[in-house]
């Protein structure tokens, strides 16, 4: 009876240790970080322009994505785009930039002047993509103040025929926010593909 007793308790230990060294060792090789979207640290600082910049008015941490380990952040900038002596010096456009921080220090994936030129796949890997446009939609439907308010046509549609035009990632955001995709749309990678 009391060798039973026993064996029920060794089991119980060694299922209690296996425990704690399974949740150790999740911990310890874990991808996820308890940084939070409004977080980032200094190595990704260093790679990000500096607000002081003339180009740069703003700059703001949307995002934050753990892939295979390294931590990918989405920045919202407010840029200069004027051009002096031809247009308004202080011409203020939203822009974008990935950043990332790892073993190996931290590197620039997506330029602010990159961001509407090609779909996100390029510069990082599709989940990484996928999640950064559902976080950058909420963004842009949150400035906007509502769904409907973001559904305005944008005056940049004359430019290209009328059609709305997404990289797969953005129709995926769409998707994921269960918004309907206006009709007159498009789905390109790159804005080369504008010109044929």
């Amino acid at each position: 009876m009391r060798s039973k007793k026993m064996k029920i308790k060794l089991k119980k230990w060694v299922r209690f240790s296996c425990l704690v060294c399974l949740t150790s060792l999740m911990i310890i090789f874990s991808n996820n970080y308890s940084l939070k979207a409004n977080e980032s640290n200094s190595e990704v600082e260093s790679c990000l322009p500096s607000v002081d910049n003339q180009h740069v008015f703003e700059r703001q941490q949307i995002g934050l994505v753990n892939y295979e380990g390294r931590q990918y952040y989405l920045f919202s900038l407010i840029v200069n785009q004027g051009v002096p002596l031809f247009d308004d010096w202080n011409y203020k456009k939203d822009s974008y930039t990935i950043v990332s921080s790892g073993r190996f220090g931290c590197a620039i994936h997506m330029a602010s002047d990159q961001y509407y030129q090609s779909s996100l796949e390029k510069y990082v890997p599709q989940s990484v993509a996928k999640q950064f446009a559902l976080i950058k939609l909420k963004h842009e439907i949150e400035k906007a103040g509502s769904v409907e308010n973001f559904l305005q046509p944008p005056d940049v549609l004359e430019d290209h025929g009328g059609a709305w035009i997404f990289f797969p990632e953005d129709v995926w955001a769409w998707q994921q926010l269960g918004i309907q995709l206006p009709n007159n749309h498009r789905v390109i990678r790159d804005v080369s593909e504008l010109d044929n």
